[in-house]
């Protein structure tokens, strides 16, 4: 390859940031999830919710997720071999979600939660394997 050709090349991120850029996704959405599900927590225990036990449920559910994210977050910045295929299944079903969301009356989440969703799945694709040399 001459200079020339180096030069005209699209510039391409280095393998730190294929790391992080990903985790830092995920890592986001994990403390999204973090968050709602301590709030679902709140609204159980001080009796806003209309349902406890289906409230109490999606919590916990909503609680795993976030730890799953922060589990595949970690994955990946450690570099670790199967770290991309959690990532880009978390991306496709979040861009589900996200689209699920626009189409059943909250288009503006929606919008958000599709558009990471599909950076989750970008940055996942291009998430380097491997560990850190």
């Amino acid at each position: 390859m001459s200079s020339n050709d180096r030069e005209s090349a699209p510039p391409r991120l280095s393998t730190a940031w294929r790391r992080v850029l990903p985790a830092a996704l995920l890592a986001l959405q994990g403390v999204v999830l973090l968050v709602l599900g301590v709030l679902l927590i709140i609204r159980t225990i001080t009796g806003h919710a209309s349902n406890a036990g289906r409230s109490l449920t999606l919590a916990i559910v909503v609680l795993v997720f976030a730890l799953g994210a922060g589990l595949i977050a970690r994955a990946l910045l450690r570099g670790e071999e199967g770290a991309r295929s959690p990532t880009l299944v978390w991306g496709v079903f979040v861009v589900l979600i996200g689209v699920t969301l626009a189409r059943g009356g909250a288009p503006v989440v929606g919008v958000v939660v599709t558009v990471l969703g599909a950076a989750t799945l970008a940055a996942g694709w291009t998430a380097a394997g491997g560990r850190p040399g």
